[in-house]
């Protein structure tokens, strides 16, 4: 260039593009794209070093964030992410969209729309650059990235969840910085961008008040910071930074080797690190055998961690999660013969109130344990839970367990405290977020929905 550039006002407006389909089946109209009311924005510029009209480098990104009302606007940490609009909104390709996979697939027998949101694999990430600013606007970090949308239900919302993927070819291999602020480690080699999964349209913090109140219980978790997002310049709502399971979490998390990570999905029908281990092993003995029996109760405690089992189950039925036990059922462990396998938790959305099958009155005990077949349940996903309650010993364990949780962890003067602290928190930032989506419908329709957790927890 010869001249100063003017920053100006950003003239996209992506945020005019529907990231649902507009018609189809009745069921759309519960979570069906909005206009945005108000949208605020920012200003990008992207540009690059050319020699004999070939580029040298990478393309470079950056963001302006012009006047004073931005720095005293937004309470949370600001992500950028700037992106070709055609990576989210191309109808072959788009990840952002219905697409072309709506168009060929429709509702295909679901309540969810399919769309192109729903492809997944590495042919379905997309390029992006990423920048992190603290509330005072202070550069955290920045580096181009990886972007894949996340989810399936919660995918059809207007707003989707992403993952981030950190990766050599794009810039940095990992992040190294304290995006977490309670977290033993600062190096982040993927990320998740959450809408909040099925609470998009309620509280937007369900999953990580649950996730939080289960501190000082026996589990992994993933740890919460609420940012805002900008896309292409465009304010495109709070989207809550978590941790994502898979070997790099092990690996930073607890200094174990990652290539020693197996971690499953779904009673081991799905892979996602390592191998099966023993895992269908434990499940053969455990079929065949009477738990009740001391020395078979003994094998199964020397493979399954019991104390991070126990409280695994007493969360999920506590919380009457109903999108539960046949999905969002994840098991890990490390390779080498002292190694347990423990429980995930997780995408506990679907639960606390959400409807009348997850609210106070649900006896979610008889869900935990139902015989079933059918979604959501199925054959091997609370048999040892199933089988553990023939054994005395393990019984009596989980009630003592139980018993202490209801006292502490869920006592309702903690649980109502921890309600309100999430309410203020996210108090100051949600008008802007409803304003851009529609959901929930109002400040008091959110007032409502947590209402509900209150109510619960009472």
């Amino acid at each position: 260039y010869t001249a100063p550039i003017l920053i100006q006002n950003n003239n996209n407006n992506i945020n005019l593009i529907p990231t649902t389909p507009l018609k189809g089946a009745p069921q759309l109209s519960d979570f069906i794209w909005l206009p945005a009311k108000n949208i605020n924005k920012a200003n990008i510029l992207r540009f690059g070093a050319f020699k004999n009209d070939s580029m040298q480098g990478s393309v470079q990104s950056r963001i302006y964030f012009i006047g004073e009302d931005f720095k005293k606007r937004y309470k949370f940490p600001i992500i950028s992410l700037i992106t070709d609009s055609l990576n989210l909104f191309n109808y072959e390709d788009g990840i952002y969209i219905p697409g072309q996979t709506f168009e060929e697939a429709g509702f295909l027998n679901s309540y969810w729309p399919v769309g192109n949101y729903h492809n997944r694999g590495r042919e379905w990430e997309r390029n992006v650059h990423i920048s992190y600013f603290e509330d005072n606007f202070e550069l955290g970090f920045e580096t181009n990235s990886g972007m894949r949308i996340r989810g399936f239900g919660s995918a059809s919302f207007p707003q989707k969840s992403l993952n981030i993927y950190f990766r050599e070819e794009y810039g940095l291999s990992a992040v190294n910085y304290p995006i977490f602020l309670d977290s033993s480690t600062e190096t982040n080699k993927r990320l998740i961008l959450r809408n909040s999964g099925n609470d998009f349209l309620s509280t937007h913090f369900k999953d990580a008040l649950l996730q939080d109140l289960l501190s000082s219980a026996y589990l992994e978790t993933q740890k919460f910071r609420p940012s805002i997002v900008f896309l292409n310049g465009e304010y495109w709502g709070i989207h809550n930074v978590r941790e994502k399971y898979d070997r790099h979490y092990f690996k930073y998390n607890y200094m174990l080797d990652e290539d020693s990570i197996n971690l499953i999905n779904l009673c081991g029908s799905e892979i996602e690190d390592g191998d099966t281990d023993n895992y269908f092993e434990i499940v053969e003995f455990v079929e065949n055998n009477d738990l009740s029996i001391e020395k078979n109760y003994d094998f199964f405690k020397q493979n399954i961690d019991i104390e991070n089992f126990i409280d695994f189950l007493i969360a999920e039925i506590y919380y009457a999660n109903y999108d539960w036990p046949c999905n969002n059922y994840k098991l890990w462990k490390s390779s080498g013969d002292t190694s347990k396998w423990r429980f995930l938790m997780y995408d506990l959305d679907y639960s606390f109130g959400h409807n009348e099958k997850s609210d106070y009155e649900t006896l979610s005990l008889n869900h935990a344990t139902s015989l079933s077949e059918e979604w959501p349940h199925c054959p091997c996903s609370n048999l040892f839970f199933r089988k553990a309650l023939e054994n005395t010993e393990f019984k009596t364990q989980f009630i003592n367990r139980f018993l202490f949780h209801l006292k502490n962890t869920f006592s309702s003067v903690r649980v109502l405290s921890k309600i309100e602290e999430y309410q203020l928190l996210f108090e100051p930032e949600i008008s802007d977020h409803i304003d851009r989506w529609g959901y929930p419908e109002s400040m008091m329709d959110w007032y409502e929905k947590i209402y509900i957790l209150k109510e619960f927890a009472i």
